[in-house]
């Protein structure tokens, strides 16, 4: 096989290869941050809202 079709193949069994993290902050009037990332293979986006004081981590659906 080819490493492509590899690829493609893992995210079809869900095992994506995800970009960094990236979140748009709408300054300071706002209490949240919306996040976003996608896969690298495939092109699923990811994208959650996290309270700017928590500080507990995101690890993935």
């Amino acid at each position: 096989m080819k490493k492509s079709k590899v690829r493609k193949l893992l995210c079809k069994i869900g095992i994506h290869k995800w970009s960094r993290k990236t979140y748009i902050d709408y300054g300071s009037t706002s209490n949240v941050k919306n996040w976003k990332r996608y896969c690298m293979i495939c092109g699923k986006r990811q994208s959650w809202v996290q309270a700017k004081g928590d500080k507990e981590r995101f690890r993935g659906k």
